[in-house]
């Protein structure tokens, strides 16, 4: 529903009558989940097609390819009609963002177990019980697991569990965007994102989000036939 790329779609559409059709993916859910939603939508597609993903709607995409490739005949036919892939600024790979979410979160429960500890000596056995069992609903909302899921999709491992996995059409050409960005070229809003993963990653050139190496349209961390088969088809930024 965001409005972002609006003007140049439309401008695709009014010269080369190319039409954009969102897929209703969430932010920060796990790539299972937001692969579903881009399958819903490209069942309905009758034309030959291709797919855009942001940071991690690359990921996104590249997980819904490989479910459709490794689904029944019927699943696979769409796929018979991919023409490209276009990543913008891919977090295929992960981020150092999303391996400092999962230490800190790590590190929050710690922290707020040392701060509860003090408490159990001091309040009555069912009071105890009454907030250990506030906090376990809590833990195990599906909102948190969401989260948390969404979250961990972020990380290198899930890179690495992504490109190991990761079954693609053969011979369909993959572009990419990066960029690399300083304090004077980001608004107010992302300059707590560039800070903390300029000290995450000190030295590397990064765009707030994914550092240059990692946004490209293929595999950082695994080398096999399918990662082979998608470098052999990127076309560069």
């Amino acid at each position: 529903r965001g409005r972002e790329l609006e003007d140049a779609y439309r401008r695709l559409f009014e010269r080369h009558g190319v039409r954009v059709v969102r897929a209703d993916t969430a932010t920060a859910r796990s790539l299972s989940y937001n692969a579903d939603r881009i399958i819903e939508v490209v069942r309905g597609i009758t034309t030959p097609w291709g797919w855009v993903g942001y940071s991690q709607g690359c990921a996104n995409g590249f997980m819904a390819e490989s479910r459709m490739l490794a689904g029944t005949p019927t699943e696979q036919v769409p796929l018979q009609r991919l023409v490209c892939r276009n990543l913008l600024f891919g977090a295929t790979n992960g981020s150092a963002h999303g391996v400092s979410g999962d230490l800190k979160l790590v590190q929050a429960l710690a922290m707020g177990e040392r701060i509860l500890k003090p408490y159990q000596g001091t309040l009555s056995r069912s009071a105890t019980n009454a907030l250990l069992r506030a906090v376990k609903g809590a833990l195990d909302s599906r909102l948190v697991i969401q989260a948390l899921g969404g979250w961990h999709t972020l990380t290198f491992d899930a890179g690495v569990t992504l490109h190991r996995d990761l079954q693609v059409v053969e011979h369909v050409p993959s572009s990419s965007m990066r960029g690399v960005c300083g304090p004077a070229d980001v608004p107010e809003a992302l300059e707590y994102m560039l800070f903390l993963l300029d000290r995450l990653v000190p030295g590397v050139g990064h765009d707030t989000q994914v550092t240059e190496p990692c946004a490209i349209a293929s595999a950082a961390f695994v080398a096999n036939d399918w990662t082979r088969s998608v470098a052999r088809c990127d076309i560069g930024a």
